[in-house]
């Protein structure tokens, strides 16, 4: 849009939905609540091209890189009882 190639466009804004979702999954582990289907609002955009502080729930920082790390617990070991051992 911002070179005047595209007329129309939607937008989902991914990285909303990205901050949305971290917020949505710590919350459930902090209250075991569920949360319902939420989400942005998917917007339309139009010609002339918006600015660039419109589009920063919309577009990664051109230097953005993700990076993923979980780190689980480890289970407490259950104790059994030599009756239900299998022989």
């Amino acid at each position: 849009m911002q070179r005047g190639r595209i007329a129309h466009s939607n937008d989902d804004q991914v990285v909303l939905q990205g901050k949305l979702a971290v917020d949505v999954a710590v919350k459930q582990l902090q209250t075991n609540q569920v949360y319902g289907d939420i989400g942005p609002k998917i917007l339309e955009w139009s010609m002339p091209a918006k600015s660039q502080n419109q589009l920063k729930t919309s577009l990664a920082p051109a230097d953005f890189y993700p990076i993923y790390r979980v780190t689980a617990n480890p289970a407490p070991q259950q104790k059994t009882d030599s009756l239900h051992r299998a022989q």
